[in-house]
Formats: structure tokens, C-alpha cells, sequence
């Protein structure tokens, strides 16, 4: 898996080339450990063919630590199969998810 971040002001994206598993997940979370002075986070997912439970709790902390902090986060180009996964899970009643084009 690839992650590529970039701020702009207070916006942090982050791009996600690859599986989000067991092995994975916590890469992606060292990218995103420091969330200070974002107020927009979000998640480009275009390449990720499949997430786990493990990226799943990681997508739940992190809205939830910008839920704390006054901000806001989007998970955006997703998928079939993963909108199939957020959506049985929840998370698409609790989280800004835009599927893909």
C-alpha cells in the first residue's frame, strides 16, 4: 500500500493506493497521527480494492478525533465493494462517504 499526504491550510488529503488490511492499517495511521490545526480531513480511496475491520476502526477514529476537535472528514471515490462494506457496518449514516463516479 501507497499513502500520499498533502495540507492545504487546514485541509490534510490523504490518497490510498492499495489494500487497507491488518498489515496495512497502521502505516496509514502514522500518516495520519498528527491531525493538529486540520479541520478538514480527507480520505481518497479510488485505489483501495479492499479494507478490513482494521481500516475500518482506523476510519472511525479518525472521524472521531475530528469530530472532537470541531472538524470534519469525507471519505471520497469509493467503490462498489467498499460503499457494499461501510454501508453494513454503518458507517455511511455516521460518516460523509462519496462513491465513485
Amino acid at each position: 500500500m501507497n499513502v500520499t499526504t498533502s495540507v492545504n491550510e487546514n485541509t490534510m488529503t490523504v490518497v490510498v493506493d492499495g489494500e487497507i488490511n491488518t498489515i496495512t492499517t497502521p502505516s496509514l495511521a502514522e500518516k495520519v497521527a498528527n491531525l493538529d490545526g486540520i479541520q478538514m480531513l480527507i480520505f481518497d480511496v479510488s485505489r483501495v480494492p479492499y479494507i478490513s475491520s482494521a481500516g475500518l476502526r482506523l476510519f472511525l477514529a479518525c472521524q472521531r478525533r475530528m469530530m472532537a476537535s470541531g472538524g470534519d472528514m469525507v471519505i471520497r471515490h469509493c467503490n462498489d465493494l467498499m460503499w457494499e462494506i461501510f454501508e453494513s457496518v454503518g458507517y455511511d449514516r455516521i460518516m460523509k462517504i462519496e462513491k465513485m463516479d
